[in-house]
């Protein structure tokens, strides 16, 4: 078997220059945040470098938990941080009326879903009985289902279970055809359904404590096709993870300041020749 522990520091360096332009495209949005044209409604800003905010708390916990050797929670917050990703960035790309616009709606709609879940539990019920105002809930949730849905009927009507039809793999396909090649320089190369296909079913397994996860490629050992390499699944992981986690943090970073207008291809363009 290969030493672990030897493959590890021979490619150090290449995961220190990995994490450094992770930092530098984090580095780059709060630089260039305030230059960026207030053109935007201001709660749909909010949204968007708001969700660039909590991406970047989500890498430092993935950052933190792979220097300790957790490599198991890394990769089921690293599929976190790919669906935080995926949504903002259907978010920029999508037309408000379709995305930003409900997505800021639906909040009281899923306040009002889990009280409604909370009082019907026999054990939580008993805990949150007065505390909770459903019927103030239920008329906030009924507003803004009518201001989703300017023809919903407010009577008779059936709030929506979700703010978008769309499950994860079908919204990134959906981004991905919407890119404005021209103008997203930078997000043309990166199509989002490769990388939901290529890592987020396979994490799913991990999330879900499937049985699947308890064995390679999770745990034990991996095998090179040719036999020739053989490591542990955390040095595995060690490697794996910072690389995908820094092109989530690069594109979501890019998009978010192009999303204002802000012409930013220049820095981040320079950040990315840093990869060799």
């Amino acid at each position: 078997m290969t030493d672990s522990a030897a493959f590890r520091a021979k490619h150090k360096d290449d995961v220190r220059q990995v994490q450094e332009v992770s930092e530098g495209a984090l580095h780059l949005f709060h630089r260039l945040r305030p230059k960026a044209p207030e053109t935007q409604p201001a709660r749909f800003r909010d949204i968007i470098f708001g969700s660039v905010e909590i991406g970047e708390s989500t890498t430092r916990a993935i950052t933190t938990l792979l220097a300790q050797d957790q490599h198991l929670p890394a990769i089921a917050l690293v599929r976190v941080r790919l669906e935080q990703l995926i949504v903002a960035s259907y978010l920029v790309h999508e037309q408000p009326e379709v995305g930003l616009k409900p997505y800021a709606a639906f909040v009281p709609i899923t306040e009002y879903q889990v009280s409604k879940a909370v009082l019907a539990e026999p054990f939580l019920a008993p805990h949150v009985q007065g505390r909770i105002q459903v019927d103030d809930l239920r008329a906030k949730a009924f507003a803004a289902q009518l201001d989703i849905n300017p023809g919903f009927d407010i009577k008779d009507g059936k709030l929506q279970a979700k703010w978008t039809p769309l499950d994860l793999y079908s919204m990134a396909v959906k981004r991905d055809t919407l890119v404005d090649k021209a103008t997203f320089v930078i997000s043309r190369h990166f199509p989002l359904a490769g990388l939901y296909t290529s890592f987020y079913k396979a994490a799913s397994s991990v999330v879900h404590a499937d049985a699947s996860a308890l064995a390679s490629p999770f745990r034990g050992t991996l095998k090179s096709d040719d036999r020739t390499l053989e490591i542990d699944a955390a040095t595995f992981w060690r490697l794996l993870l910072p690389a995908l986690v820094m092109t989530y943090d690069l594109i979501q970073c890019y998009e978010g300041l192009r999303w204002t207008g802000l012409n930013c291809d220049r820095e981040f363009l320079s950040l990315l020749s840093q990869l060799r």
